[in-house]
């Protein structure tokens, strides 16, 4: 009896396994895509990328669940409104061969707009740009912010902008939907907090007024002043320095050449005890100032200086500019101004020179010949450093090697024309970067930076040529990984001796100077140059080739 029960059991299972079966193996429709996102008013394409054999794909039935939200026409899908559906592509022999595509229907922004061309933050202080985003309904309203220089402004993922420094930039705000919509605005943080400011001067010598500048680069900013009768002064980055002359009161006027409405006047009144008198232990004193606290190159500046008290002679009036290799290179005796006890001169700077400064000095004979010296040095900024160093001392023949380069200062992203062997290639790079070289039959490869140029058109020659010999064996490799490190303002250079018997000299500065040398104590052997603000460049050489081969070199070159 018990085995007649069972045997219904079994037929019903059995039939069960084939029906999941024969389901399993029922012939399907699949499309291009299961899901979809599309914005409001915009159309997307959904395919069908198998269809059941023996049925006509071209007459398949496209159908939406809410026609409110997207439409479909042969899998063409319009999007209607925002919210979801599905889009059904159905075979027209049978009801039950079927795929399904969910559509979102999402509203992307069209626009944002900042009411405000151009926005005003105090030193220190934040702001906020008022964004409108259409239409009001966007799905995704979350916003990007970026400024285009952190120095001057920060701003927070909530559009909070924080003045930090003194200057000029751009804040950036970008939908985030995919629309690629932006919109920007202006930020100026003014030099100054104050609009006028007062100060007497009761003591003789120099006296350092507060004057903060917010962090501004002092190629912002013009001065000038009411009475130069009263004193001399100059403006730096520690304050407004004044040297007193006679009795008296005059205005100094700082202006901003980033915006000439944002100025401060500073009222001095020099009191009778602060001009200085004459004594047998200081019986001579030397005033040098100039009109510009910083120049860039092929700028003009002007010299005044003031010999007080009774020197028996003036010794001489110099002006030298030293070049960024620590010599001078030029030295001039201004005809005009021989044996004067005051004067004034101006010194335009070479656009294609290497002058890292320009140097006024007045030296004055006192009672038993005693010389008394005046000094006065304006650097000469914006320069672009370009720094190179190869990673081998001696390559080898098919086997490729790497020059290492980095550039600072200009206006990145930068353009870097070399000649290898006599063949140009351009390198465009945000500031470092890599030549590759593999040489061939060549005894050695010579690599010359040419020409070096700035976002803003910018150029820099540079003299930099590195030649490295060319043999059989096995190349000798440098460790450039701390090459270009920039501790405090200082350059170093890490490298590791790895060719056994070769010498290395170092010459800081000029390449035909003594220079150091450096004896090969071992094999791997590490050692580390660093670069000060003493030292404008160095160069690495092989003095057992006469110092024909360069391994490396710094070298700072100024925009034209």
């Amino acid at each position: 009896m018990k085995r007649y029960l069972i045997l219904p059991v079994l037929l019903t299972l059995l039939i069960t396994m084939l029906l999941a079966a024969a389901a399993a193996e029922a012939p399907a429709v699949t499309l291009s895509e299961t899901e979809l996102t599309v914005a409001r008013g915009k159309t997307a394409t959904v395919e069908i990328t198998a269809f059941p054999e023996g049925m006509n794909k071209k007459k398949a039935v496209w159908t939406t669940s809410d026609k409110k939200v997207a439409t479909v026409t042969n899998g063409k899908v319009k999007a209607v409104a925002c919210g979801e559906c599905d889009i059904i592509c159905t075979a027209a022999e049978d009801k039950t061969v079927q795929a399904v595509c969910h559509v979102t229907v999402i509203q992307m922004i069209q626009s944002l707009q900042i009411k405000t061309k151009k926005l005003t933050v105090a030193f220190g202080e934040s702001g906020k740009a008022e964004v409108t985003i259409k239409p009001q309904d966007a799905t995704n309203t979350k916003l990007e912010w970026t400024s285009s220089d952190t120095g001057v402004c920060k701003v927070d993922k909530d559009g909070k902008i924080t003045a930090v420094a003194a200057g000029d930039c751009e804040i950036t705000c970008a939908a985030t939907d995919g629309s690629g919509k932006t919109a920007k605005v202006s930020v100026h943080v003014p030099i100054f907090e104050k609009a006028a400011e007062t100060a007497e001067i009761s003591e003789q010598g120099e006296t350092v007024l507060p004057l903060d500048l917010h962090g501004a680069d002092l190629l912002n900013i013009s001065h000038k002043a009411s009475d130069s009768k009263a004193f001399l002064y100059q403006v730096a980055s520690d304050g407004l320095h004044i040297f007193p002359l006679a009795e008296g009161t005059a205005k100094i006027t700082l202006t901003s050449l980033l915006d000439k409405k944002d100025q401060m006047v500073y009222t001095v009144t020099v009191k009778k005890q602060a001009v200085f008198v004459p004594t047998a232990d200081d019986p001579v004193q030397i005033i040098i100032v100039s009109d510009r606290s910083a120049i860039r190159a092929g700028e003009k500046v002007t010299f005044s200086y003031q010999v007080l008290g009774k020197p028996e002679s003036i010794a001489s009036v110099t002006v030298s500019l030293p070049s960024l290799f620590g010599s001078a290179s030029s030295t001039r005796y201004p005809p005009a101004l021989k044996g004067k006890a005051s004067g004034t001169f101006t010194v335009e700077t070479n656009r294609a020179g290497n002058a890292s400064s320009v140097i006024f000095s007045v030296t004055a004979t006192g009672e038993k010949h005693k010389n008394y010296k005046g000094r006065c040095e304006v650097p000469v900024s914006n320069a672009l450093v370009f720094s190179a160093i190869s990673d081998t001392f001696i390559a080898k023949r098919g086997t490729p090697f790497a020059l290492h380069f980095r550039l600072s200062g200009g206006v990145g992203p930068y353009e870097i024309e070399f000649l290898v062997n006599n063949e140009r290639q351009k390198v465009k790079t945000e500031g470092t970067g890599t030549l590759e070289i593999t040489p061939g039959d060549e005894k050695s490869v010579s690599i010359t930076a040419l020409i070096v140029t700035d976002s803003k058109k910018h150029r820099c020659d540079s003299p930099i040529t590195i030649n490295i010999p060319v043999t059989d064996r096995e190349p000798a490799k440098i460790d450039v990984s701390r090459a270009f490190d920039i501790v405090d303002g200082v350059y170093t250079l890490a490298f590791v001796q790895s060719a056994p018997g070769t010498n290395l000299k170092l010459q800081m500065d000029d390449r035909y100077n003594d220079g150091q040398l450096i004896k090969p104590e071992a094999d791997g052997a590490t050692y580390l140059i660093s670069l000060t603000d003493e030292n404008k460049g160095f160069y690495l050489t092989s003095p057992d080739r006469n110092g024909t081969d360069i391994y490396a070199g710094i070298y700072a070159g100024h925009l034209k």
